[in-house]
């Protein structure tokens, strides 16, 4: 049965994918705006633990694992749906996730390979793909914040475009002047936008002021910019 646009309910948190190129401080400005606007965040670490050192002098209201193989990502996810059930945590960030994409590529083309050593992307292409995409909805389906970061072209094939899809909004993080910021629907980025809000701004890198745009323009909307 058809049903009215107006039975359409905002998003009851964030599923936000944030883009920047390496080194550039968005672990530090996402964990630390999640960590402030929402409280205790778990954070997913597929990068390096020095590279929360910038974080932790700033704030210590999260708790992590650090991720290199599939074993440790399954825990992971198993320690996000336990902590937001009992109420520990508020928020999921799931960090660099492109380097955990890397080393599911080559452990998939590495089990490929024939009794030359060649391996066969018939197989390993759509299990990578497969599991990427898996990853991201059951903990999209966690009842919590959740935001992923990850590097420009950090996925390969298809995953390349599917997974930004996937999320309801992108944005791109920069750094201006030694300011970070999110810059959202810029038309120099095209196939990076939002859902959530229409119009081409940039704003304060936090995530918890982007929640309230977001919010806000799911009551007033915001006029796409012409």
């Amino acid at each position: 049965m058809p049903l009215p646009a107006s039975q359409l309910e905002a998003e009851s948190y964030l599923r936000l994918m944030v883009e920047a190129t390496s080194k550039i401080g968005k672990t530090r400005s996402v964990g630390q705006s999640l960590c402030k606007s929402f409280g205790m965040t778990y954070i997913i670490q597929c990068g390096t633990q020095s590279s929360m050192d910038p974080l932790k002098r700033v704030t210590k209201k999260f708790e992590y694992d650090l991720i290199r193989d599939e074993s440790q990502l399954e825990t992971a996810i198993k320690s996000a749906r336990v902590g937001v059930k009992e109420g520990k945590f508020k928020a999921i960030f799931l960090d660099d996730f492109n380097l955990y994409a890397t080393y599911l590529q080559t452990e998939l083309e590495i089990q490929s390979r024939n009794a030359k050593g060649e391996p066969d992307g018939r197989k390993f292409w759509p299990e990578y793909h497969r599991r990427l995409g898996n990853t991201i909805s059951r903990l999209m389906d966690v009842k919590a914040h959740f935001v992923m970061t990850a590097h420009p072209s950090g996925f390969m094939g298809k995953s390349a475009s599917e997974i930004p899809g996937v999320f309801t909004d992108l944005v791109v993080m920069d750094s201006k002047k030694g300011r970070r910021v999110f810059v959202l629907n810029s038309e120099d980025t095209p196939g990076r936008s939002c859902r959530s809000y229409d119009a081409e701004i940039e704003m304060e890198a936090d995530c918890g002021e982007l929640w309230k745009l977001f919010q806000t323009a799911a009551k007033e909307p915001v006029p796409p910019k012409k």
